[in-house]
């Protein structure tokens, strides 16, 4: 029976591990659609686990940890005007799935496979981007599985994870457990070899991600951990292979991408054969004086296309443009003055996606941004001081706690990075680096959890898995289009009521509410068409569908605490549907019912002034005031409304 256990708790760390590979190639699991079911399988999976296994392990600071962040995404949606719960809801499921994870992997009995399996994954995309063969071979069977397959936009390459920065700290996190690895294949010749090959391999793929920190990061690297793994004389080797590997990165630019990767080949052969052998000092030396001369004679020869296309172009690339660290610097200074508004912004935060809702109000340059590109100060911004607390504890006794150097400085590595690169937003990088934490993980740290602890873990998983099985059956139901102009009014009715299921079932995603409203418009155009060619109305139907409207964007404004994109829906629905709205609600008393809608256009029209540095808000606030001014002066010329000439005069003054 225990081999049985045994055998099933190992069939379940392999498709855990599977799951998130495949949320690496569904664009590095960005959007909810690419996270949202695996995600749901991946914590089922968990928890079959544990029930199998018998029993949990933690460590009690870092579980309190975790527990921490989580709830203090929901603080701020009490205490914050701008904080909404569906923000909540998305950052504080995806942590609640790295604290799953987390408790899996340090209840492993090989933690080290899962680092393992993320560098086998990483090799393979590695494999995709060089020569761009993900385009050229695989763009089909990657488009069905849903990943952004590999494209050139100018001299950067995408890469599946959709973001090319995280392919580079991966490949360089790889380079340091593999150099670990070398260090300990003291006696075995060809594993060596096999080991030099995959570090140049991951060094040449490290280049593609164009990043400036990322290349200095290497450089630190081939100094520090050669000192700690006590091999100094590496720092030579671990040098030479970052010039080497950035010659092959610049000629698998030109060639085809299998004789670039053969030159990596043959260079851990002849390194650990020739180069390293103590013996044979004579043949040693003519060997390292003719590979030279090779060199020289190559790069003679190719002098016009090294310099205009491959090494140097490629080095110049790395710094010669320093837009990227200026943008950075300033998503830091906006995403700190948002937190620093008040006290409270200050220890709770302003929510889950806080910073793509607010930094259009503390701009002070013209940019379009949905993060702030630095994982504590994201943590800062959504969840206040309480949430980064929570983090760097987590961080602390971790690396406290941990016995190995090597994997200390790989999650030393990683955050260095993510200080400056990394938010809550892709959850690939965030298992990546729940894995980093559970592989630094001391056993002796780790104690059974309690019976009251277990009756708290249960209640928070219950929670959480009827929140994601709620949205899973949402998205499944969500129809795929809406707003298709030659069906039925059945079939569209249809259609409305799988939008108005999903927007129940996920009653906090704008994108259901939305949906469902475009879904009515669809059929009041369909209703139009039919009007216009047949004479066919029916007027009951639109009071009914332009309340669902009316009602759906004034969520939208509740939900996103008027977002701008709200504040545009509303307005404009409420002043293309006004007739419908007044008939529906006003019949009877239809000057009063124009007066109402009209000054409720008018205050929700104003709360574009709050985004007093985002061009889109002016332009929509004058665009707004354009439409409304032609719209209900038509009307009032049939009701001769004071109040309405009243609130027209005023517009008519702001536009003039």
């Amino acid at each position: 029976m225990e081999r049985v256990i045994e055998k099933a708790k190992k069939i379940i760390e392999l498709l855990v591990i599977l799951l998130i590979c495949f949320i690496g190639i569904r664009r590095g699991g960005y959007y909810k659609i690419d996270t949202l079911g695996v995600m749901y399988i991946i914590n089922l999976l968990i928890l079959l686990y544990f029930l199998i296994n018998g029993k949990i392990n933690i460590n009690k600071g870092i579980v309190f940890g975790f527990i921490t962040l989580i709830v203090s995404y929901f603080i701020p949606v009490a205490i914050n005007n701008v904080a909404t719960m569906s923000g909540a809801i998305n950052l504080a499921t995806r942590v609640y799935s790295l604290y799953l994870l987390y408790l899996l992997i340090t209840n492993s009995e090989n933690k080290e496979k899962y680092i393992k399996a993320m560098i086998i994954f990483i090799a393979i995309v590695g494999l995709l981007v060089l020569d761009e063969t993900g385009t050229r071979l695989f763009e089909k069977p990657l488009n069905m599985l849903g990943g952004a397959y590999v494209s050139e936009i100018g001299q950067v390459p995408e890469t599946i994870f959709q973001y090319t920065n995280f392919l580079g700290i991966l490949s360089l996190i790889s380079v340091i457990y593999l150099y670990k690895k070398l260090v300990d294949s003291v006696d075995n010749k060809n594993k060596k070899i096999f080991i030099y090959t995959c570090i140049s391999y991951f060094t040449t793929i490290m280049f593609y991600s164009h990043s400036k920190m990322i290349f200095i990061l290497y450089i630190i690297t081939a100094f520090i951990i050669p000192i700690i793994m006590k091999k100094n004389k590496d720092i030579v080797y671990l040098l030479f292979n970052f010039i080497f590997s950035l010659i092959v990165f610049s000629l698998a630019k030109i060639f085809f991408v299998f004789i670039s990767l053969a030159i990596v080949v043959a260079l851990g052969i002849l390194y650990e054969y020739v180069l390293n052998d103590e013996k044979n000092k004579k043949i040693k030396n003519g060997i390292t004086i003719a590979l030279i001369v090779a060199i020289i004679i190559v790069a003679i020869l190719s002098i016009n296309r090294i310099v205009n296309s491959s090494v140097i172009l490629n080095f110049r690339n790395y710094f010669s443009n320093f837009r990227s660290t200026s943008l950075r610097l300033t998503y830091y200074i906006d995403g700190l003055k948002i937190v620093f508004k008040t006290p409270l912004n200050a220890i709770f935060g302003n929510g889950g996606n806080a910073f793509r809702t607010l930094y259009e109000t503390v701009q002070t340059s013209e940019y379009v941004s949905l993060e702030v590109h630095s994982l504590f100060i994201q943590v800062l911004v959504e969840s206040g001081l309480l949430g980064l607390i929570s983090l760097i504890s987590i961080i602390v006794l971790t690396i406290k706690n941990s016995k190995e150097k090597i994997y200390k400085y790989m999650l030393v590595i990683y955050l260095v990075f993510a200080s400056f690169d990394i938010s809550f937003t892709y959850l690939f990088i965030l298992y990546f680096f729940t894995i980093l934490l559970a592989i630094n993980s001391n056993e002796k740290r780790i104690e059974q959890a309690s019976k009251t602890y277990l009756v708290c873990n249960g209640i928070m998983y219950v929670s959480v898995f009827l929140i994601l099985t709620l949205q899973v059956i949402a998205m499944i139901i969500e129809p795929s289009k809406v707003d298709n102009l030659n069906v039925t009014l059945d079939e569209q009715q249809k259609i409305i009521s799988e939008c108005r299921v999903a927007s129940t079932l996920d009653p906090y995603d704008i994108d259901y509410i939305r949906l469902y409203s475009r879904a009515c418009v669809n059929y009041m155009d369909i209703l139009d068409i039919k009007k216009e060619l047949y004479g066919q109305d029916n007027l009951e139907k639109r009071f009914e569908l332009s309340n669902i409207i009316y009602n759906n964007t004034n969520n939208e404004l509740l939900f996103e605490k008027n977002n701008k994109y709200a504040i545009d829906d509303n307005v404009f629905y409420t002043c293309k549907y006004v007739d419908e709205l007044v008939g529906s609600n006003y019949f009877g008393d239809e000057i009063k019912g124009y007066e109402y809608y009209l000054k409720q256009i008018l205050d929700r029209i104003e709360l574009f002034k709050t985004h007093p540095l985002n061009d889109y808000a002016q332009i929509q606030y004058i665009l707004g005031l354009e439409s409304i001014y032609t719209k209900f002066s038509n009307i009032n010329t049939m009701l001769n409304s004071e109040n309405i000439s009243l609130m027209l005069d005023n517009i008519k003054e702001i536009l003039e």
